[in-house]
């Protein structure tokens, strides 16, 4: 089962997208419905397929406590200079302090190129020859996946986060998939933790693997993982939400 994590900072974009028709090139998104996630959504959506509308419902409710709190959420990015250097922060602006002829000029500090990330999403694809799971399987690796990760976890003194569980269809290439959608401004306006998180996946996709009596990704153990998307693929899903 291999997990494949993109951040974005605007939750709409990605459930339109999930629950939308598919891209170009993409595949077919068949019977877009929820099988998991918080109870203040599933108490809503539970077992329906859903639409423009209810998605953007859906996107409202998970992004709830960072509107709430006002809670920013953001990642470290790098951008090509004119001269095509990648850079990380922007110069700092000039200024004038004093006055009369006692006037001095001063650069500010630079200041880091940042990007809204409080919308995490996670795909957990099997290999196509696995076949199909039900709902029900999918619902039960979906809630023990984001406990593994710390988003949800009934055991943890942390407030959870909000999120989801998606389902659409087969990928292009034929494999069983789910979306996994997490807010990580928790409950109590406080960040979630995600130091780590793509390692972490893994060993959550590892052990459950073995739980479940899935496929095991052999490479997984020896260090190498899997095929994660690259870094322009992520860009592209990404852009999605954002």
């Amino acid at each position: 089962m291999m997990p494949n994590i993109t951040r974005g900072g605007r939750m709409s974009g990605l459930l339109a997208y999930l629950a939308g028709p598919a891209r170009e090139g993409g595949n077919e998104h068949v019977d877009p419905h929820l099988i998991a996630g918080d109870s203040s959504v599933m108490v809503w959506h539970e077992g329906v397929t859903l639409g423009r509308e209810s998605a953007q419902h859906v996107a409202a409710i998970l992004d709830h406590p960072r509107r709430a709190f006002g809670t920013r959420v953001t990642v470290a990015v790098r951008r090509k200079s004119t001269d095509g250097e990648l850079v990380t922060t922007t110069p700092g602006a000039r200024v004038l302090v004093g006055s009369g002829g006692a006037q001095e000029e001063l650069e500010l500090p630079a200041v880091p190129l940042v990007k809204d990330a409080d919308v995490w999403h996670c795909s957990l694809s099997l290999h196509a020859d696995e076949g199909v799971l039900s709902d029900e399987r999918w619902a039960r690796i979906s809630e023990q996946f984001v406990a593994k990760m710390g988003f949800a976890d009934p055991a943890s003194e942390a407030a959870p986060c909000r999120w989801v569980a998606l389902r659409h269809g087969l990928s292009k290439g034929g494999n069983d998939h789910v979306h996994v959608v997490v807010s990580l401004v928790q409950e109590d306006g406080e960040k979630a933790d995600t130091w780590n998180d793509r390692p972490r996946a893994q060993q959550a996709a590892g052990e459950l693997e073995r739980e479940h009596g899935l496929q095991v990704l052999e490479s997984r153990g020896a260090g190498r993982g899997g095929r994660e998307s690259t870094p322009a693929e992520r860009g592209r899903a990404e852009r999605r939400e954002t």
